[in-house]
């Protein structure tokens, strides 16, 4: 794990996290969830879902099959002691 992930989780309880994207067919959503980025940390659960739901928002101009939508469509909040970050 790197040290820069592992501070991360010393400090945070909930991550938004975003899957991989593949060129032109949208997000892999398969990979194992430590090789998804991290796109925020967050204190708690509903800070975490909020911010996904705005940035779900900043997208309503896309069309739902572009692959920036259905990367964020596919976002997960995930508590930062799940074991499944580290695998």
């Amino acid at each position: 794990m790197k040290r820069e992930f592992a501070y991360i989780i010393a400090i945070a309880g909930w991550y938004l996290l975003y899957p991989p994207a593949i060129q032109r067919s949208g997000p892999d959503s398969y990979p194992a969830l430590s090789r998804w980025h991290i796109d925020g940390a967050y204190g708690s659960a509903t800070d975490c879902h909020e911010a996904h739901k705005s940035d779900l928002s900043a997208l309503q101009g896309l069309a739902q099959d572009s692959s920036d939508f259905l990367q964020v469509q596919t976002g997960r909040c995930i508590a930062a002691d799940d074991p499944r970050l580290a695998q």
